[in-house]
């Protein structure tokens, strides 16, 4: 389907687009980078092959690590396919960085060298394996050639410190290592797949390793198994290894040949035990797929409690060849405190009568006392999010999942990739779906998609794969709202083909519209009598991370009355907010304004608790000019014992009226209480770079009568005023709110 039409399906909520708490805002993109000029960017890369956030240097912000599987390494003696993985650190409030990646990691002469074909990084997991509440990393090398044997596997785990992943100490295994189980096999594709969780609840995580192609005897070639090693404190503790496979006493099922059990793997806590329980994918079982759930257990995992599932066992219908597992997620998402999963069928038939093949579907089954409550399962395809005619042929939807609360409102959210033509084939595409108490809802849904509305990238590449293979959620800035990564492992770059790339969208309660001008992402638009409006308008002096776009607010020369705006609300995800973040640039220079200070009084963004009659402004940002000071944002909040807005802190400050483009970034945080509380901070911007000063603290101060204050609509734009001689626009970009 055409870009038009899907985006707008994929958008569209009764007469409005909504918001699923990601966007563009903040929004970054990185590609594969030349490295020290030794490690260089080369066709084939797949670079964001995979993806994987984990803290592996303590500091409380995520980070994300990136499997580069088709990496040939130094430039001029390259090893073809031997694989590397770069990591990309956070930081609380400022997210990922963008200087060259921190961390390059690769296969050495010791432990063991890099071979043609190993594809290093091809799967990875991030959890702590020896207890001093850093991250570690584990590395899948499926295609490692070992004792002669080509493709058998191995795993790599390198440590997480106070400074990050270190290549010292990391711990080498293979099926020929002491203690692990198997034997070294060609093909067996040790670490195909790897996750990790606290199995047997001692405090420290245990990481399961899939070997999908394991063999059971020349009758039954690649039935699958996996393999398990519990932590300890000092690190992944070999020797009390096990594996599991459908053959073992207690295990539902029959290890048969082909059925690639161990192909995907996810971790959630399904019945809420405590115990950390591991969802086991078998695509191509005989009947269409299955997912074998083994329960954790002071023990760990073992076949005492396991549990065998097919979609018809859920409610669903099972046809072969559907792929039903092929990937797995787990997340809360009705917020109920079990972990529920989401499983991936990318070969499901669909679209007319079932006449398309591998359109794709997600079903997602709840987590409940003692597993799973089977009669709440969902059944999601693009054609019941987004209505008939969107399921296409080979859309493959559910071919990658993620998981994470982008809004922070207590329950998880999926995205699902999907193999979407949307202006060319295979550009790939990702849906969104918000949780709810009543579990997942199409209600509030997007699609999104490279070089549109925003989202960074080249729309008119095609083939890129965007968001089709690989996803990972994270919080990357530590501010409580999960934020996304999304790869393109086969986009060309600079004339070379499938190097790859990945964007990463960033978390919050609402963060759309104004970044792009596109005010459709707004609950409503308000546009006063006369000439107002609210366009698109090109505003290069806007600082970054916009792509210089922002929403003008033109006003007409009789203003009292008069007023032009955008408004969040209960819609796009607001509730009885009490506590609220924000951040905005301003740049007023092209707004004309009397100077006079009786008639200058222009609400910029006013936050209430209701419309209409009965509601109260909670919050109050007035933009103002003076003689003196050029520009100035005062701010105010209603103090309920007073029964009237006041003067919040120190009252104003100036945003200078600078005629060289320089652009102003505010921060704020607010807070219902006894007393409440308002912080505000500004960033200047110089050519769209900040200033040396860096981030100023304006003021701090506690807001009497604010215990009962509630928010759940912003208005923002010239909301009211009274100078009679304003015109010109007024510019806002990178707006965002967060709980």
């Amino acid at each position: 389907m055409a870009a038009a039409g899907w985006l707008a399906l994929a958008a569209a909520a009764a007469a409005q687009p909504t918001a699923i708490g990601l966007s563009t805002v903040r929004a970054q993109r990185f590609g594969n980078e030349n490295l020290f000029g030794v490690f260089t960017p080369q066709a084939g890369d797949l670079f964001a092959r995979t993806l994987v956030a984990g803290d592996f240097n303590g500091d409380g912000a995520d980070d994300l690590a990136t499997g580069i599987a088709g990496d040939n390494g130094v430039a001029g003696r390259e090893i073809a396919d031997m694989g590397s993985v770069v990591v990309r650190y956070g930081s609380p409030g400022g997210g990922l960085s963008t200087k060259l990646a921190g961390t390059f990691l690769r296969q050495t002469d010791y432990p063991d060298p890099a071979e043609a074909g190993d594809t290093y990084g091809y799967a990875l997991a991030a959890c702590d394996f020896n207890g001093d509440l850093v991250d570690d990393l584990a590395i899948g090398i499926p295609g490692e050639n070992h004792l002669g044997r080509y493709d058998a596997g191995a795993v790599q785990v390198h440590f997480g410190t106070s400074s990050g992943i270190t290549s010292t100490g990391e711990d080498f295994f293979t099926q020929s290592s002491p203690g692990i189980p198997g034997d070294v096999e060609e093909y067996d594709h040790t670490g195909h797949a790897l996750a990790c969780g606290d199995f047997d609840g001692d405090g420290i995580d245990d990481l399961a390793v899939g070997v999908p192609a394991e063999d059971f005897g020349s009758a039954r070639p690649d039935a699958g198994m996996i393999i398990v090693v519990p932590g300890s404190p000092t690190g992944l503790d070999h020797a009390r290894a096990r594996h599991l496979d459908q053959d073992v006493a207690g295990m539902a099922g029959n290890a048969d040949l082909l059925d690639w059990f161990g192909w995907s793997l996810a971790v959630g806590n399904f019945d809420g035990d405590g115990f950390a329980d591991l969802a086991i994918g078998v695509p191509l079982d005989e009947d269409g797929g299955a997912v074998h759930v083994v329960f954790g257990s002071a023990t760990g995992l073992t076949p005492t409690r396991n549990l065998l599932l097919s979609e018809t066992s859920i409610g669903g219908h099972s046809v072969s060849g559907d792929g039903f597992g092929h990937a797995l997620v787990a997340g809360d998402f009705d917020g109920d405190g079990f972990s529920d999963l989401a499983i991936g069928i990318p070969g499901k038939e669909g679209g007319p009568g079932g006449s398309y093949a591998a359109t794709g579907q997600v079903d997602v089954i709840y987590g409940a006392p003692p597993g799973f409550d089977l009669s709440r399962a969902q059944f999601w395809s693009q054609d019941n999010i987004l209505g008939n005619t969107t399921s296409e042929p080979n859309d493959n939807f559910g071919y990658a999942l993620a998981e994470g609360d982008f809004d922070k409102d207590g329950f998880d959210d999926l995205a699902a990739g999907i193999w979407e033509f949307v202006s060319g084939p295979n550009d790939g595409a990702l849906l969104v779906l918000m949780g709810s108490a009543s579990r997942l809802t199409g209600a509030r849904r997007r699609g999104i998609a490279a070089g549109y509305e925003g989202i960074p990238g080249d729309a008119t590449q095609h083939e890129k794969a965007f968001a089709s293979l690989s996803l990972a959620s994270g919080d990357f800035d530590a501010d409580g709202h999960a934020d996304l990564a999304i790869g393109a492992p086969i986009e060309d770059e600079n004339g070379l083909a499938d190097v790859g790339s990945e964007t990463v969208l960033y978390g919050a309660l609402f963060a759309d519209g104004v970044e792009t001008a596109n005010t459709a992402f707004w609950s409503a638009t308000s546009v006063g009598p006369g000439v107002n409006s609210i366009s698109a308008s090109t505003a290069a002096k806007l600082g970054p991370p916009s792509s210089k776009l922002g929403i003008a607010v033109t006003l007409g020369t009789t203003i009292p009355g008069n007023q032009a705006f955008v408004r969040v609300g209960p819609e796009a995800g607001f509730k009885s907010e009490r506590v609220l973040r924000g951040t905005f640039f301003i740049d007023p220079q092209s707004l004309a304004m009397s100077p006079n200070p009786t008639f200058n009084l222009f609400d910029l963004m006013v936050f209430t608790d209701g419309l209409g009659a009965g509601s109260k402004t909670r919050l109050r940002f007035e933009l103002n000019r003076t003689d003196a000071v050029g520009w100035a944002i005062v701010a105010s909040h209603f103090n309920d014992a007073l029964g009237t807005l006041v003067t919040s802190g120190s009252g104003g400050f100036a945003v200078p009226n600078d005629p060289n483009g320089h652009n102003n970034r505010i921060d704020f945080e607010w807070e219902a209480g006894n007393p409440g509380h308002l912080t505000m901070w500004r960033t200047r911007f110089v050519n769209g770079a900040p200033d040396a000063t860096g981030k100023v603290l304006m003021f701090s101060a506690a807001l009497p009568g604010q215990q009962s204050a509630v928010i759940n609509h912003v208005l923002v734009g010239m909301v009211g005023g009274q100078d009679v001689s304003t015109s010109g626009s007024l510019y806002l970009d990178e707006l965002s709110f967060r709980r």
